[in-house]
């Protein structure tokens, strides 16, 4: 029987990310419901076409620096803390192009002053969120979770002042957003020195390989929901459009947040897996190929089940979400939310497709290689919109959606099933 002690620690250790994450996340809740509530429609959609290049952008940026960590080191302190100073050095290299892109079609969209605080704002948040998956990887949670609570409140006693007569809110998220990421990555940044620093032409050598593929399959999955919204808006209508964003943030959103919260824990898990399962040594020429299949399903095991429970939770979740949507909104009158609710199920299903790509993928990575999972991701996000548009436009939106949600589900779990192999050496 364990320890009361042990079973604190380790409910500790799932409930703090979890908690930090929660954090993070209701900032951009609150992002989104004063810049719709707040702002005209035809100006919240400029500051939303400026959200998704700002998280498409965040996406390619954490591939040069975030993931690398997150991926390889989780769960091994001393070299994620080590590996701190070149990963933030990337990650400034690499957040340049992605910050011009930004104000690039904030001036394109007729709101340049938004454009250029976002990113400014793009800078904050990838320094932040580097320091910060160092911080997770080297198992601080208690650490993030603070510097969290103060990153959310900044953000919310800032996006207030969005509220104020006389305020422009096109002007004030951004710059909330600028100020409180920055204060996350400073707060971060002073917290505690690595005893060992890793240069940065020792941290390309570990992961130059790594890095290009895990920039592109960032912009792809951070393209995702960003496609969908633009092809429902061709294809349907602009009311579609945004109705369908609003609901993938105010009510997918909290579930995408649990997801995330809950990714470093599996992502440590599925490393540690995958070092156990190197150590027992290849198959040999001797061992029977019953023992090999043994093995495979063995190792499937742990992210089929994942899987399948992710996708669970998010049926219930959009479910829950719809017949809870109306009491809501006859108690606090949010018309976004209307709009967003028959939408519910089907965004939170492809939330769940999304992270549960992820999870497959990230079981892949430490088999087979990086090219080949994001060719892998490629064909995955091009069955996925060429579904969408293919399917006759007179079938309900939500069913066109959870047709073109179905590869996302499919592909990766099909390919790792298929495409199994023993671990690499070089994990």
């Amino acid at each position: 029987m364990l320890n009361p002690g042990v079973r604190l620690n380790r409910y500790s250790r799932l409930a703090l990310p979890i908690a930090a994450q929660a954090l993070l996340s209701l900032g951009q809740i609150g992002v989104t419901l004063v810049g719709s509530t707040y702002l005209s429609p035809e100006g919240w959609g400029r500051l939303a076409v400026l959200l998704s290049v700002f998280f498409v952008g965040a996406g390619f940026v954490r591939g040069f620096g975030a993931l690398p960590v997150v991926i390889y080191l989780s769960g091994d302190p001393e070299r994620a803390r080590a590996a701190r100073r070149a990963a933030v050095l990337l990650t400034v290299v690499a957040v340049g192009p992605a910050s011009v892109a930004i104000a690039i079609v904030g001036a394109g969209v007729g709101t340049a002053a938004s454009g250029f605080s976002l990113a400014a704002a793009l800078v904050a948040y990838s320094l932040y969120d580097t320091t910060r998956s160092v911080e997770m990887s080297s198992l601080r949670y208690g650490r993030v979770l603070t510097v969290d609570a103060v990153v959310m409140v900044v953000l919310a006693g800032l996006c207030a002042v969005g509220t104020l007569p006389g305020v422009d809110a096109a002007a004030a998220l951004p710059l909330a957003m600028f100020v409180a990421y920055g204060v996350g990555a400073a707060a971060l940044a002073l917290l505690g020195r690595p005893t060992g620093s890793w240069s940065v032409a020792t941290f390309l050598v570990e992961y130059r390989r790594d890095i290009p593929f895990l920039a592109i399959d960032g912009v792809l999955l951070g393209t995702t929901m960003s496609a969908v919204v633009i092809v429902l808006g061709a294809s349907t209508s602009l009311a579609a459009a945004g109705a369908f964003r609003s609901c993938a943030t105010l009510v997918a959103g909290p579930l995408q947040m649990l997801q995330t919260g809950l990714s470093p824990i599996i992502i440590r898990s599925l490393r540690s897996r995958a070092l156990g399962e190197r150590s027992r040594g290849p198959r040999s020429a001797t061992t029977p190929v019953a023992g090999t299949f043994r093995v495979r399903l063995r190792s499937l095991t742990f992210p089929v089940v994942i899987a399948a429970s992710a996708v669970t939770a998010g049926l219930l979740w959009g479910w829950t979400a719809t017949a809870v949507e109306p009491l809501v909104t006859d108690t606090v009158h949010v018309a976004v939310l209307s709009d967003a609710a028959p939408y519910s199920v089907v965004a939170c299903l492809l939330a769940s497709a999304l992270w549960t790509s992820t999870v497959f993928s990230t079981f892949q990575r430490y088999r087979r290689s990086n090219a080949e999972l994001t060719a892998l991701r490629v064909i995955t996000l091009a069955c996925s919109l060429t579904i969408l548009v293919a399917v006759p436009s007179d079938v309900a939106v939500p069913l066109r959606l959870v047709a073109a949600t179905a590869p996302w589900l499919v592909l990766p779990a099909l390919h790792a099933a298929l495409r199994w192999a023993p671990v690499s050496r070089r994990l």
